[in-house]
Protein backbone atom coordinates (compact mmCIF):
# COMPACT_ATOMS: atom_id res chain seq x y z
CA UNK A 1 0.00 0.00 0.00
CA UNK A 2 2.84 2.22 0.71
CA UNK A 3 4.08 2.15 -2.72
CA UNK A 4 1.22 2.58 -4.23
CA UNK A 5 1.01 5.88 -1.69
CA UNK A 6 4.38 6.72 -3.61
CA UNK A 7 3.67 6.39 -6.54
CA UNK A 8 0.64 8.52 -6.57
CA UNK A 9 2.39 11.41 -4.82
CA UNK A 10 4.03 13.12 -7.79
CA UNK A 11 0.25 13.40 -8.89
CA UNK A 12 -1.29 15.08 -6.36
CA UNK A 13 -0.22 18.17 -6.45
CA UNK A 14 -0.81 18.31 -10.40
CA UNK A 15 -3.88 16.52 -10.93
CA UNK A 16 -6.03 16.39 -7.15
CA UNK A 17 -5.02 20.25 -6.24
CA UNK A 18 -6.24 21.39 -9.58
CA UNK A 19 -9.52 19.81 -9.71
CA UNK A 20 -10.03 20.88 -6.13
CA UNK A 21 -9.27 24.40 -6.92
CA UNK A 22 -11.36 24.38 -10.09
CA UNK A 23 -14.32 23.24 -8.43
CA UNK A 24 -14.00 25.78 -6.01
CA UNK A 25 -12.89 28.26 -8.21
CA UNK A 26 -15.68 27.47 -10.34
CA UNK A 27 -18.18 27.70 -8.09
CA UNK A 28 -19.47 24.54 -9.12
CA UNK A 29 -21.17 23.36 -5.69
CA UNK A 30 -22.87 25.30 -2.66
CA UNK A 31 -24.20 24.24 0.49
CA UNK A 32 -27.66 23.08 -1.48
CA UNK A 33 -25.30 20.18 -2.59
CA UNK A 34 -24.46 18.81 0.25
CA UNK A 35 -26.04 17.36 4.15
CA UNK A 36 -25.39 17.11 7.28
CA UNK A 37 -24.72 13.96 9.36
CA UNK A 38 -23.86 12.79 12.36
CA UNK A 39 -20.65 12.05 10.93
CA UNK A 40 -19.70 15.27 8.94
CA UNK A 41 -21.05 16.84 5.96
CA UNK A 42 -21.24 14.87 2.58
CA UNK A 43 -22.44 15.42 -0.82
CA UNK A 44 -25.69 14.76 -1.60
CA UNK A 45 -26.08 11.60 -4.63
CA UNK A 46 -26.65 14.47 -7.17
CA UNK A 47 -23.94 16.58 -6.11
CA UNK A 48 -21.74 13.47 -6.25
CA UNK A 49 -22.92 12.43 -9.49
CA UNK A 50 -21.87 16.10 -11.16
CA UNK A 51 -18.34 15.80 -8.97
CA UNK A 52 -17.39 12.18 -10.49
CA UNK A 53 -18.53 14.29 -13.76
CA UNK A 54 -16.40 17.16 -13.13
CA UNK A 55 -13.17 14.49 -12.01
CA UNK A 56 -13.59 12.65 -15.16
CA UNK A 57 -13.52 15.52 -17.62
CA UNK A 58 -10.51 16.32 -15.93
CA UNK A 59 -8.78 12.91 -16.05
CA UNK A 60 -9.53 12.40 -19.35
CA UNK A 61 -7.83 16.42 -20.33
CA UNK A 62 -4.48 16.66 -21.86
CA UNK A 63 -1.72 18.44 -20.23
CA UNK A 64 1.41 19.17 -19.67
CA UNK A 65 2.41 17.31 -17.12
CA UNK A 66 6.39 17.33 -16.16
CA UNK A 67 7.85 14.88 -18.06
CA UNK A 68 5.07 14.18 -20.54
CA UNK A 69 2.29 15.49 -22.55
CA UNK A 70 -0.87 13.76 -22.00
CA UNK A 71 -3.73 12.44 -20.11
CA UNK A 72 -3.60 11.46 -16.54
CA UNK A 73 -3.33 7.91 -17.01
CA UNK A 74 -0.66 8.05 -19.66
CA UNK A 75 1.27 10.07 -16.95
CA UNK A 76 0.54 7.28 -14.47
CA UNK A 77 1.64 4.87 -16.99
CA UNK A 78 5.02 6.81 -17.38
CA UNK A 79 5.60 6.64 -13.88
CA UNK A 80 4.99 2.69 -13.72
CA UNK A 81 7.74 2.35 -16.71
CA UNK A 82 10.04 4.12 -14.74
CA UNK A 83 9.68 2.19 -11.57
CA UNK A 84 9.83 -0.91 -13.72
CA UNK A 85 13.05 0.06 -15.25
CA UNK A 86 14.28 1.45 -11.91
CA UNK A 87 13.98 -2.03 -10.31
CA UNK A 88 14.92 -4.44 -13.47
CA UNK A 89 18.24 -1.91 -13.76
CA UNK A 90 19.01 -2.02 -10.06
CA UNK A 91 19.34 1.87 -10.78
CA UNK A 92 17.36 4.41 -9.61
CA UNK A 93 17.08 7.37 -12.72
CA UNK A 94 15.72 10.95 -12.70
CA UNK A 95 12.57 11.15 -13.97
CA UNK A 96 14.03 13.57 -16.65
CA UNK A 97 17.08 11.21 -18.19
CA UNK A 98 13.74 8.38 -18.44
CA UNK A 99 11.59 10.47 -19.93
CA UNK A 100 14.33 11.75 -22.73
CA UNK A 101 15.58 7.83 -22.75
CA UNK A 102 11.81 7.19 -23.98
CA UNK A 103 11.62 9.83 -26.72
Amino acid sequence: MSLACDLVEPVRALFCDRVTLKIFNYHNFTSEDFEKTEEGFYLKEDSQKKFFYIYGKEFLSEYSYRHIHGTLQEYIEFLLKWLKACIKDKKVYSLEAFSEQQK
